[in-house]
């Protein structure tokens, strides 16, 4: 049995070393560079940043391996000791990318951080200009992040790679058109919403006040349920575990139908029956006994009701 056990997993090992294994490997650029970094100081909510960086990880022939698992954007400290933020490129060539920090993540504004454009460590042997391009920024790299600074920039911008690129990413007014609009927003995340004057098509919502409410006949009727009537509710409310809204609906609907109960009973007419049933309901309401804007809605649907009878009547 152990010799047929020992034959086994020789052939499994000979099948397994046998198997072509996946070797990634994905050649260097010709050239990396970092075409212009800046770094823009509250843009949505005082206090966050938007780093932004347009660079060049240049390839005679564009690789089928995609950019997001070769190269990346990174903030390093001062020292250049430690990785601090970093995101991966969308796409090799030229082409543009940032980094959004918020209040609370934000690096110190003017401060000599290092900006780097690189590939993986592990499918790369770094080297300076080739697969790798460092900046040291400066205080003149900081700017403003009014919608006037940030927008007239990112227009500059995309100006320049229409230019290098060939391909048409602004209106003839200078709007960032549908393409533009594509490899800005990929590249700045809810750019749309930071500087919406840039963009050739643009939502904005308004502002709609909350329309003030005059609560006071509302308050007087209700003063009209007394301490009684009140306490009564609030303990019935307590008993089945509802709201009081619901108890006062209950009573209501309860005191309109023994209404009707009686005038049927004596008139044997369900017309007037209904008549005085429901005049009992914004007397309930006077006496507190039921809210105002459940009155209001019982209203509403009578009036929705009666139409539909209406119109279907009319219909046929």
């Amino acid at each position: 049995m152990l010799k047929v056990f020992n034959v086994f997993i020789t052939l499994i090992i000979l099948v397994f070393g046998f198997l072509p294994l996946d070797v990634f490997a994905i050649a260097n650029p010709t050239s990396t560079s970092i075409l212009d970094v800046t770094v823009f100081d509250s843009v949505s909510v005082t206090g966050d940043q938007l780093w932004f960086v347009r660079y060049n990880v240049n390839y005679a022939t564009v690789p089928s391996e995609p950019a997001s698992t070769t190269f990346s954007m990174a903030i390093s400290d001062v020292a250049d000791t430690t990785i601090l933020y970093q995101r991966a490129l969308n796409y090799y060539q030229e082409n543009i990318i940032s980094i959004y920090l918020t209040p609370a993540q934000a690096l110190v504004s003017g401060g000599a951080y290092i900006v780097r454009i690189a590939g993986n460590p592990a499918l790369f042997t770094l080297i300076e200009g080739i697969n790798k391009a460092t900046t040291t920024l400066a205080a003149g790299d900081y700017y403003s992040g009014d919608e006037v600074t940030l927008g007239g920039y990112m227009l500059t911008q995309a100006d320049i790679l229409e230019t290098d690129w060939g391909i048409t990413l602004l209106t003839a007014s200078g709007l960032l058109n549908t393409t533009g609009t594509i490899y800005f927003t990929i590249a700045i995340p809810g750019l749309t919403s930071i500087v919406p004057s840039i963009f050739q098509i643009s939502s904005s919502y308004p502002d709609v006040e909350t329309p003030g409410t005059n609560t006071t006949y509302s308050s007087t009727v209700e003063a009209h349920r007394g301490p009684n009537l009140d306490a009564m509710v609030s303990e019935w409310a307590s008993f089945l575990g509802t709201s009081k809204s619901w108890v006062s609906v209950g009573f209501t609907s309860f005191i309109c139908c023994l209404l009707m109960g009686v005038v049927y009973g004596a008139t044997q007419n369900t017309g007037w029956a209904v008549v005085i049933g429901a005049l009992f309901i914004p007397v309930a309401v006077w006496m507190g006994l039921l809210e105002l804007t459940i009155f209001i809605l019982i209203v509403a649907i009578c009036a929705l009701f009666v139409g539909w009878i209406f119109i279907m009547g009319k219909s046929f």
